[in-house]
């Protein structure tokens, strides 16, 4: 079974007002060890939002993809606000992206969403074909709104939409997100909201609702690796059990299902043969 994290950030520098939980660089090449230790066979690279490496560390992860362009591919960041991000939505093919990656979780950034400065990317990614993924725990309605108002733009939700809200709140919305055939979800950070031990049997129903709604084509696994690395702590025991998890204590996800959610969708989704 081909598996493929949907999410996982790599940076070199860290930008000095950041609180991030490991300040030293967590390179491509430490992150292919943890693959390899972990039986994670792809994963698609993301920036930091607290990085300082240059251009937001869109650099940072299409060096990588161009590295290793059997064992990642990678979604840029994009400035909503600024001009030049429109050129950079045209380009983004020849710069080896396979999408962009919008943020709306920061207090600063959400008004993007509903205030006009979003406005522009729904039709230019609709048209140049480019999937976005968005983090967005508030505005789940515009979104909707969005999906439907552009039929071909693709879009996946980060992290279940949770954000500060509880797991199972953040789902009962997130369910009303089904409908809408061009939304999809990944499953990325889920165990950060559990209280209860490996598996953490208080996330797997809330999961698996997910699952039932979208349908496994829609539901793309993950991890946000880096968000479990804790001080003293193993990162790839973590990454084996975030595996172990979907693969073995899922109660409603086996065969050819089991084997889209955990890497064979999302190919799909980006085009990754």
């Amino acid at each position: 079974m081909l598996i493929v994290d949907a999410q996982v950030h790599i940076w070199e520098k860290v930008a000095s007002e950041s609180s991030a939980t490991r300040p030293e660089p967590f390179r491509a090449e430490e992150l292919i060890g943890l693959m390899n230790e972990a039986g994670v066979d792809r994963v698609v690279l993301a920036p930091t939002s607290w990085a300082a490496d240059g251009e937001d560390g869109n650099d940072l992860v299409t060096a990588a993809v161009k590295d290793y362009p059997d064992l990642f591919r990678a979604f840029g960041v994009l400035d909503l606000a600024d001009s030049r991000s429109r050129d950079r939505v045209l380009m983004w093919r020849a710069r080896g992206l396979a999408g962009f990656c919008l943020r709306f979780h920061h207090k600063h950034l959400a008004p993007q969403m509903t205030d006009g400065t979003a406005d522009w990317i729904w039709p230019a990614a609709e048209e140049a074909g480019v999937p976005l993924t968005l983090n967005v725990p508030h505005h789940l309605p515009k979104v909707a709104e969005i999906a439907r108002d552009h039929p071909q733009l693709r879009m996946a939700i980060d992290h279940l939409a949770v954000g500060p809200r509880h797991l199972t709140e953040a789902v009962d919305e997130l369910l009303d997100l089904a409908r809408c055939d061009n939304v999809c979800v990944k499953a990325d950070g889920v165990i950060e909201h559990s209280t209860e031990p490996f598996p953490h049997a208080d996330v797997q129903p809330q999961i698996c609702r997910v699952v039932e709604a979208f349908g496994p084509r829609r539901v793309f696994w993950g991890t946000d690796l880096t968000r479990m690395w804790r001080p003293g702590a193993s990162l790839a025991e973590s990454y084996r059990r975030y595996v172990e998890l979907f693969t073995e204590h899922l109660p409603c996800l086996s065969g050819e299902d089991l084997e889209l959610v955990m890497g064979r969708a999302l190919c799909e989704w980006i085009g990754w043969p």
